[in-house]
């Protein structure tokens, strides 16, 4: 078998032998593209006198390669770390093409700085806020390649938060049976869980007179601190007539 082009015949492509099973010949493996076919036998024996006949070869398109680049992916802020890492993997795993024939690809993730950060899904994405980038490269055996890109986008925190009270500072008057330490809470955008320090300052004494302020304190889990808040109490100690 020569391709037609090869009008010498220096070329030969494949040969075939049929003895065995005569009449029958099948050729494997050929490109698209028009061919000629000599058939020799004991008579027609050399390239010169072989009959020849002419063969196009047509391929299917292959299945198309369909990617799947357009899925973003936007992660609010309050999400713990193992929610989010959940949801990441997912994306990633999401970001695979498919169709094609024997398709290899490969997926690589890099952060805004472009430092690679991933490239088999098992990442920690910052709960405080980034932007990630995936880029997908596919090819198969038919040819086909190409890229995409992809975008993990995790909302950053950066609000604090407020920290709040039922109690006012102010006088408690004379000789108070007890010290009742004022209660604080606060409120965020984001943290629903966080904890309140509180230092209650210690009392302190200038004659008769007594006061004590406490201050509290919360910083949320993406570092934002919150404006701290002190309630003060005075009162008078006279235990003398």
């Amino acid at each position: 078998m020569y391709l037609s082009s090869d009008t010498d015949f220096t070329n030969p492509l494949q040969t075939l032998f049929s003895n065995t099973n005569p009449g029958n010949a099948t050729f494997t493996g050929l490109a698209a593209g028009s061919y000629t076919v000599l058939i020799f036998d004991q008579v027609q024996n050399s390239i010169a006198t072989a009959s020849a006949c002419s063969i196009d070869v047509t391929r299917d398109n292959p299945p198309a390669v369909t990617t799947n680049c357009s899925n973003d992916q936007f992660n609010a802020c309050g999400q713990t770390q193992e929610a989010i890492n959940a949801d990441y993997t997912s994306w990633f795993t999401s970001l695979a093409p498919t169709g094609g024939t024997n398709l290899l690809f490969t997926i690589v993730v890099r952060d805004a700085q472009g430092n690679i950060v991933d490239n088999d899904g098992v990442f920690e994405p910052n709960k405080c806020g980034a932007i990630y980038t995936a880029t997908v490269e596919y090819s198969d055996d038919c040819g086909q390649t190409g890229n995409c890109q992809g975008i993990y986008t995790v909302v950053g925190d950066t609000q604090a938060p407020v920290i709040s009270s039922q109690n006012q500072s102010g006088d408690l008057g004379c000789n108070p049976t007890a010290i009742v330490a004022p209660t604080f809470g606060y409120t965020d955008n984001c943290d629903t869980d966080l904890q309140v320090s509180v230092n209650d300052g210690g009392v302190l004494t200038d004659g008769c007179f007594r006061s004590q302020t406490w201050t509290a304190s919360v910083t949320d889990s993406c570092g934002n601190p919150a404006l701290p808040l002190s309630i003060t109490y005075t009162w008078k100690v006279d235990i003398l007539a």
